[in-house]
């Protein structure tokens, strides 16, 4: 929005993407990943943007669960760090 100039209501994205974080956050609090107990394609396509969610203004330190979940991305086997997305802590 910001770098193409789009005419979006800021607030009411933010407002959806932390129920949408919210969501994520309770589904992950009893399981590493999304599904199957391992790393999927659903892990693989929600990763990016969850991890560069700050660069949208998007404060993750609520979500404990989605946290722990990036950190355990970044560790996967073959990972490469991206711009914005460092190699694990």
């Amino acid at each position: 929005m910001k770098v193409l100039n789009y005419p979006l209501d800021i607030d009411k994205l933010h407002t959806g993407a932390n129920r949408v974080f919210k969501i994520m956050d309770d589904h992950l609090a009893d399981r590493e990943f999304l599904e199957l107990g391992r790393a999927t394609i659903a892990d693989t396509a929600c990763f990016p943007y969850t991890a560069l969610a700050g660069e949208g203004g998007i404060d993750l330190s609520p979500y404990k669960n989605v946290l722990a979940w990036i950190e355990r991305m970044k560790r996967l086997p073959g990972f490469i760090p991206m711009p914005g997305i460092a190699a694990a802590n």
